[in-house]
Parts: structure tokens; sequence; C-alpha cells
């Protein structure tokens, strides 16, 4: 029963250090920003707001980022992984998978980001990035958070 029990009260204190959002800075309070929310309802990616591809980055080979990729189906965001019938090469690259990436057409801020995520069974990464080209520090030098669950 011990041993039973200690691995559940783990898990237990795991899941609820998860439940909730990090502390906003002193004074402050967490506001949803709709230029980055979205719920994927429509038929489309909403391309007011996102790039179905990454404008500064081709991918990490063997994985080429491609339009194709990308879709919204039943209230979600797809991004598919597979393998290219043939071998696509630019400059010194050869890459073999066509993968996808969704971009937001705004520079990101300092903040709490959030995502819900359903990862593939298979050996390709599944992440959830925000980067921005600006030094966003925060308050004591913090850096903006993400977080996938």
């Amino acid at each position: 029963m011990k041993k039973s029990f200690l691995p559940l009260l783990f898990l237990c204190i795991c899941i609820l250090s998860f439940a909730e959002p990090p502390k906003p800075p002193l004074g402050k309070r967490w506001v949803l920003n709709p230029d980055f929310s979205d719920e994927f309802n429509g038929m489309s990616l909403d391309t007011a707001k996102w790039l179905d591809h990454h404008p500064t980055w081709k991918g990490r080979e063997p994985g080429l980022f491609m339009p194709s990729q990308i879709s919204v189906k039943d209230g979600f965001l797809q991004i598919r992984g597979e393998k290219m019938g043939k071998d696509t090469v630019i400059g010194s690259q050869t890459f073999n998978v066509k993968c996808g990436a969704v971009v937001s057409k705004k520079p990101t801020f300092l903040g709490y980001y959030e995502c819900r995520v359903k990862a593939a069974a298979t050996t390709m990464s599944t992440t959830f990035w925000f980067s921005s080209a600006k030094n966003n520090k925060g308050p004591n030098g913090s850096r903006s958070s993400n977080r996938c669950r």
C-alpha cells in the first residue's frame, strides 16, 4: 500500500502545481490578448492573425516547413509531418520531411502564454515557442513564459 501511495501522491502534487497560471507581477493581472488567442473554429487558418509558414526559418534539417502541412478542422489547428516522396535540397541542406510552423503576424511581448496540445506519436518534436527579435525582459531580468498542457 505504501509503495502505491507515494507515486500517487507525487502525481497529484505535480498535477496541482500545473493547474494554475503563474502569479503576475505585483500590482498587475493577466488579461487575454485577442491578437494571440484563437479557438480555430473556422474552416481555415485566420490569415489576419497567423502565417502558415515561418518567415525567416525554413526548418531544421531534415524537416522543411511547408504551408501545405497546416490546416484547421473541427476546432483544432492541425500541423502534419510526413515523409517527402523525394528529397528537397536547398543550398547545402537536404530535407526529406514535410512539417509546419504557424507564426503570429504580431510581435510577441512579455506575458504568460498557454496552449493545449496533443502531440503525435512520432520521433518529430512537438513544440510551442514564442520568441521575439526584441529583448523583452521583465521585472528583475525575467523572460516571457510559455506553457503547453
